[in-house]
């Protein structure tokens, strides 16, 4: 009986530090550039539109969730706009989310089906 309330505080100290992911699965948010512009996210349910610089470029995804913290984006189609990523409509990208804020939340993107870096990037809860 002593070994499990030894391990009690571990469990409910290891699951208070996961982040609630869940304000993200459905939403609009935003992620600024470096240049200073941004793009636009709307995600509802498998489905994920990417709007860049004021929908100069229009992209949709799958998103499928793994668990509450981690999804990916696959099956990407260009919608509207020049396809800056052609040749890359069969990547998948899986992302974790590592941190979420009352506004704001960050996330780790790696790309599964090519060798390219992980990426590390920002966001903006808009709605």
């Amino acid at each position: 009986m002593k070994p499990l309330l030894l391990l009690l505080p571990l469990i409910l100290l290891s699951t208070a530090c996961q982040p609630d992911c869940s304000t993200l699965k459905n939403g609009t948010f935003e992620f600024a550039h470096d240049d200073g512009k941004a793009t636009v996210v709307t995600r509802e349910g498998d489905r994920q539109v990417e709007s860049f610089n004021n929908g100069e470029r229009v992209a949709e995804y799958q998103v499928e969730w793994l668990n509450d913290c981690e999804y990916l984006l696959y099956s990407r189609r260009a919608i509207s706009g020049p396809d800056w990523a052609v040749g890359s409509e069969l990547d998948t990208l899986r992302f974790q989310i590592l941190n979420v804020r009352e506004d704001s939340f960050t996330i780790q993107g790696t790309f599964i089906t090519r060798n390219r870096p992980s990426v590390m990037m920002e966001g903006r809860i808009l709605e």
